[in-house]
């Protein structure tokens, strides 16, 4: 059986401890700096949003419903596929289509010529 000095106990201890408090701290900067502060950006056509990851999109739709419209996301990766829709300029359901790529993502609208702006997710 090996014996250890209580003294280098107590200073391992308090090292993990000033370690914990240490961690703590950091990660109460982290959501002080983050609560209130989660921005999606300006929403202008091939931006990047401010503090969330993704592209701003704005497109128009094709002028017969249902059809497939291509849109280069810009993100440089093949996106999840989900999408946010920002706004619309007429009534109308925009719908995923087909299978996205690392520079496209494909949209249908059950409506002719609707002007969207949508946030694209990585």
């Amino acid at each position: 059986m090996k014996l250890v000095k209580v003294s280098s106990i107590n200073e391992r201890s308090a090292n993990i401890l000033n370690q914990v408090h240490a961690l703590d701290n950091d990660l109460r900067k982290i959501y002080d700096w983050s609560n209130g502060r989660v921005e999606f950006g300006t929403p202008t056509d091939g931006f990047r949003g401010e503090n969330i990851a993704g592209r701003f999109q704005t497109f128009t739709t094709s002028a017969t419903p249902d059809a497939e419209n291509t849109v280069a996301h810009g993100l440089g990766a093949t996106p999840s596929g989900a999408y946010i829709v920002m706004s619309q300029d007429k009534a109308g359901s925009l719908y995923k289509s087909g299978t996205w790529n690392s520079t496209n993502a494909f949209f249908k609208c059950d409506v002719a010529s609707v002007t969207f702006t949508v946030f694209i997710l990585p």
